[in-house]
């Protein structure tokens, strides 16, 4: 099986994984919790919730996609500018993840996040010792993509992933060095290194 295919299911798996745990969520509170079956039901009800869980959906699924090191095509993680889309449309990710002030502002701490991951996942890459360090944190970061229920609370939780890696001094050492020295490549979906970062 050609290896974009094999990318493309595994994609399309990580939406439904996301889909059974929304069906867990509706049927244990008894409401319409579905993202996207009861997509226009949560839109009439509550159009920040729905747009905000969209784009976790897709964020969890673009994450594991770049981690996966599909990082070439789409450029989704370049910079918060990058266009992205979910199934309430395409935009770039501040204008698509949320439409309150307050939730575009955990939108864009949500993507500084993920490029942080992104590029600690890519650095671990040039050594193995970090790869089983990192690699918890790594992925325990991209399933509350695919289970927080609100952006501001997967930017919550993402900060105290970020925290205890941050605890690991040597760890952090060979991070501000390998940033230093790091240059995206414009053809692929590496993160460009940003303030916001």
């Amino acid at each position: 099986m050609p290896s974009f295919l094999q990318q493309f299911i595994r994609h399309e798996l990580r939406h439904h994984l996301v889909a059974r745990e929304d069906e867990r969520i509706s049927a244990e509170e008894g409401l319409p919790e579905r993202r996207n079956i009861d997509w226009e039901e949560i839109l009439a009800q509550d159009p920040e919730k729905a747009r905000e869980l969209a784009y976790l959906d897709e964020l969890h699924s673009q994450y594991f996609d770049a981690i996966d090191g599909a990082r070439d095509g789409r450029g989704c993680f370049r910079t918060i500018d990058s266009e992205f889309y979910s199934v309430a449309g395409q935009a770039a990710h501040r204008e698509l993840g949320a439409e309150t002030q307050e939730g575009k502002q955990a939108v864009e701490e949500l993507f500084y996040l993920s490029q942080g991951f992104l590029l600690l996942k890519m650095m671990g890459e040039q050594n193995a010792d970090f790869v089983q360090r990192m690699s918890p944190a790594i992925k325990a970061f991209g399933v509350l993509l695919g289970t927080e229920r609100s952006v501001e609370s997967a930017q919550q939780k993402g900060k105290e992933i970020l925290q205890a890696v941050n605890n690991d001094k040597q760890l952090m050492g060979s991070f501000q060095n390998f940033l230093s020295n790091y240059e995206p490549n414009p053809t692929t979906n590496t993160p460009v290194i940003s303030d916001g970062l």
